[in-house]
């Protein structure tokens, strides 16, 4: 498997928001993949779940993935202090990004994103 993108609704007062969930492989990385991944998942989240804001946490160090995802909409929100714990036990901070649909949606439309991963 080269990618992977999931959105999970939230849910009860939650429900117009979701979590992107991303993976792709080390091998395809700064390839496009995340990009492509990112794009469907956005246009899924909003065209057929209906949701207003999705967000993604991403490990503060990971600049390239941070750089994807404030060119496809996405605006830092909180940094989480030591949340994440790494393979190797090391704790890392957390960034957590936000898209808001209303603030980004015509502006990703004008650039053809629902015909780009139609």
């Amino acid at each position: 498997m080269i990618g992977y993108a999931a959105i999970i609704p939230g849910t009860g007062l939650s429900d117009h928001v979701g979590e992107l969930r991303l993976l792709v492989d080390p091998a395809h990385r700064r390839s496009g993949v995340g990009r492509s991944l990112v794009r469907r998942a956005l246009v899924d989240g909003v065209t057929r779940l209906g949701l207003r804001k999705i967000f993604v946490e991403v490990v503060a160090e990971q600049d390239p993935a941070i750089r994807m995802f404030r060119q496809n909409g996405f605006i830092a929100e909180a940094i989480l202090r030591d949340h994440f714990r790494d393979r190797s036990g090391k704790m890392r901070d957390l960034v957590l990004l936000g898209h808001f649909v209303e603030d980004n949606w015509e502006g990703l439309r004008r650039l053809g994103i629902e015909k780009e991963v139609g």
